[in-house]
């Protein structure tokens, strides 16, 4: 092919007119080669950015996904009605930015969802039979028929005390066709007495209502109806049907701190001789009531687990103020319910 310098030999230019129309047409050669390689670098740095854009999404995709992750694992599971206090409709854990992140499953389960316990009885008359009825129900349904969560195989534990302590009772009532638990019971004298009713809506918190009520005759000025008038001093022993039951903290002292947590230790003889051989209790080893003395603080408490079936009860527990609190536990033994009192004084 003949290139565009032959042509201008056969031309006949001249060498001037040829040594300008070469510096032309390397100009345009040039500006031809920097406009490909402009246009090439263009495409590459659009190339860049885009990748860069798609890799931003990318990493907030994942972020997102990985805070779905954090939500769904911290999700409680439903109680399944296996008498296992372990499993918990509510649960929280920390995340890896040291937030609290708090989940609840289903209906009932979402924040601003209020539960009650309504309460009606019969005629409040010492030494007779009387009726309590309890019906769960949601705030924002109160006709709504609530189920109950199986706690440690019931639905609800009733804890029943006189106002001065001296009296325990712990209870289950039973479940109605209309929506009630109902429980009949026989109050021992007149007077003051607190209901603690412990429960847990399917896909709900646990919660407990207290419920103060006067049983007839009542003479508000004897001192038996004061709060916590039965419980004076400290007292870590107690004896009865050949059992013989101490109680002390894991390490063996009979020193309690408030606002500390601690383990206790229940130790069952009968008859002098070492019990080794309890019963499950409604699904635990024991169960352990913590009242104080003004009733204001409650807790009910169940063993720590593989810790054999005795001698040795072991309940971890927290004194949250100084003062004196009345402490039950009622362990299972040869298919007999044993109550045991005790009165702690925290410092």
């Amino acid at each position: 092919m003949t290139t565009q310098a032959q042509k201008f030999y056969h031309l006949g230019v001249s060498q001037k007119d040829r040594t300008q129309c070469w510096k032309r047409y390397l100009a345009l050669w040039g500006g031809g080669v920097l406009a490909l390689s402009l246009i090439i670098s263009g495409s590459l740095v659009t190339t860049k950015v885009l990748a860069g854009s798609d890799q931003s999404r990318h990493e907030s995709d994942q972020g997102a996904t990985q805070k779905h992750s954090h939500g769904k694992s911290m999700e409680g599971a439903h109680s399944h009605g296996d008498g296992k206090h372990g499993t918990h409709n509510y649960h929280a854990e920390k995340s890896h930015h040291n937030h609290f992140m708090k989940t609840v499953k289903h209906d009932g389960g979402g924040n601003g969802i209020q539960y009650d316990l309504t309460f009606k009885a019969g005629e409040l008359m010492a030494a007779k039979l009387v009726k309590l009825s309890f019906k769960p129900i949601r705030g924002s349904n109160p006709d709504a028929r609530v189920p109950l969560a199986v706690v440690h195989e019931k639905k609800i534990h009733l804890l029943i005390v006189s106002k001065d302590l001296s009296y325990f009772a712990h209870e289950h009532p039973v479940e109605q066709q209309d929506g009630y638990y109902v429980w009949n019971h026989t109050f021992p004298k007149g007077g003051k007495y607190v209901l603690f009713a412990d429960y847990t809506p399917i896909g709900g918190h646990n919660k407990v209502k207290r419920i103060d009520i006067i049983i007839t005759p009542y003479h508000p000025h004897d001192v038996e109806h004061l709060a916590g008038a039965a419980v004076k001093n400290q007292d870590l022993t107690w004896e009865e049907n050949g059992y013989r039951v101490s109680l002390a903290t894991q390490n063996g002292s009979g020193s309690f701190n408030a606002n500390t947590p601690v383990v206790l230790r229940a130790t069952v003889t009968k008859n002098g001789k070492a019990v080794t051989d309890l019963s499950p209790f409604l699904g635990a080893l024991a169960h352990m009531v913590l009242i104080s003395k003004d009733t204001k603080e409650f807790l009910h408490v169940h063993p720590l687990e593989g810790v054999g079936l005795g001698p040795d009860i072991l309940l971890a527990t927290n004194f949250t103020n100084p003062g004196l609190y009345k402490i039950w536990i009622g362990f299972n033994h040869k298919n007999k319910i044993q109550t045991s009192a005790f009165v702690v004084k925290a410092k």
